[in-house]
């Protein structure tokens, strides 16, 4: 199962894992980040595209700086796309992946690595609502899987959102830009999130929950592809 919320979790996720974070550990609540942090542990918390004030990051890839998260766990609390990861447990999938277009050919790597293992894609949205960038990186991981060769059988919304993905993949961050999220984000002040959230492939890292000591219980680190 793959989380995407591409604007902005998922992306900033794996720009951290990629700077060198050690885990990021993705919880649904600010009371569940406010105990880790209680506890010594970093924290990131967004709440309406912006930055909680008790929070020592936000949810922006900027902000995750090598120097910040190297060999740091994280833990994170966002408005869509870390209660997803809560979701994606409970329904007992195996693999749970965070992705975004930044580490789209990694993605599709796993999957063709577990492949007949179906995949399913989580697009967060925003408050419950359809976002167009999370439903088109389901898409692009379809179109990429297809290129690779491996073959699933798909839906009449999968196919429309591969063939939005065909269509658009050059001008990703143009064909974006008049989202409704982008507009949120320019609003709070983050008029480059979008370019770093649609740069495909910008990194390697493959963000996998797994099992971790108490009180953690479980967290994304990266995945050593074969």
């Amino acid at each position: 199962m793959v989380v995407a919320d591409v604007l902005r979790a998922t992306s900033s996720i794996v720009y951290a894992i990629e700077r060198g974070a050690a885990g990021i550990k993705p919880v649904s609540t600010t009371e569940q980040a406010l105990a880790f942090k209680e506890m010594g542990y970093l924290v990131g918390a967004e709440r309406e595209a912006r930055k909680c004030s008790f929070a020592h990051f936000g949810n922006d890839p900027e902000e995750y700086t090598p120097q910040t998260v190297r060999g740091k766990e994280i833990v994170l609390t966002t408005s869509n796309g870390t209660p997803a990861f809560e979701v994606a447990r409970q329904y007992g999938a195996r693999f749970i992946l965070a992705g975004s277009f930044v580490n789209l050919t990694a993605v599709a790597r796993f999957c063709r690595e577990h492949h007949p293992c179906p995949v399913t894609v989580i697009a967060c949205g925003w408050k419950g609502r359809f976002c167009s960038e999370d439903t088109l990186l389901g898409g692009a991981l379809c179109y990429t899987l297809q290129q690779m060769g491996v073959q699933y059988a798909y839906d009449d919304l999968t196919r429309l959102c591969t063939e939005l993905y065909a269509l658009h993949q050059t001008d990703l961050t143009e064909y974006l830009s008049t989202c409704d999220h982008q507009q949120r984000l320019l609003a709070a002040g983050y008029p480059r999130a979008l370019a770093l959230c649609t740069r495909r492939d910008a990194c390697s890292a493959l963000p996998l929950l797994q099992p971790a000591p108490a009180p953690l219980e479980y967290i994304l680190r990266n995945y050593p592809l074969r």
